[in-house]
């Protein structure tokens, strides 16, 4: 046993094509990653969320899965963002909440989720206050209407107690006159 090598590895045969697999998938996830990265500085979002994913598809180096996620989730919640899409937020952000709750992104995913959340909530208050604006506008726009009847009505009342007045003021007159004529009869 003196003679022999011990800086040598012996491997089983066929572990080259498995280990030569293992590395290409790795360079290729690192390439997804750092083409992903690229194309996030630079502010072209579909390209980052296109990188990204295909990064987040391929198995991922752990030391930068949460990073992917976290990137993919502002990528998808950016109201500037060609690929906006808050339901793949959602989903990349919680999965980085739910995978990696010692990830220095957790807690503003975390954020980011309860903003949404918060969001979502405004919105559907604002739906039912522009319904209840509706229903109001609706009521208001009825009582306009009744209240253009009733201000007719009330014109026509006084159009027509003016006319009784005036019948009423031209009987008096001739009763007066009837008064004056049946006066001067009278021996």
């Amino acid at each position: 046993m003196t003679g022999m090598r011990r800086d040598v590895v012996w491997v089983r045969p066929g572990t080259h094509l498995l280990l030569a697999v293992v590395a290409l998938v790795t360079i290729a996830c690192a390439s997804a990653t750092r083409t992903g990265d690229e194309a996030w500085r630079a502010g072209r979002w579909s390209d980052a969320a296109i990188a990204y994913e295909a990064a987040r598809g391929e198995s991922i180096e752990p030391r930068n899965a949460d990073r992917v996620l976290f990137r993919l989730g502002l990528v998808y919640v950016d109201p500037l963002s060609t690929a906006r899409d808050d339901a793949k937020a959602r989903e990349r952000l919680g999965e980085l909440v739910a995978r990696y709750p010692d990830s220095p992104y957790r807690a503003e995913a975390q954020v980011v989720l309860d903003l949404l959340s918060a969001r979502d909530a405004a919105e559907r208050r604002v739906v039912s206050l522009q319904g209840q604006v509706a229903s109001v506008a609706s009521g208001a726009e009825a009582a306009a209407a009744d209240l253009k009847t009733r201000d007719a009505i009330i014109a026509q009342l006084r159009a027509s107690l003016a006319e009784t007045r005036a019948e009423l003021a031209r009987a008096r007159e001739a009763l007066e006159q009837l008064k004056r004529i049946d006066l001067q009869r009278r021996p």
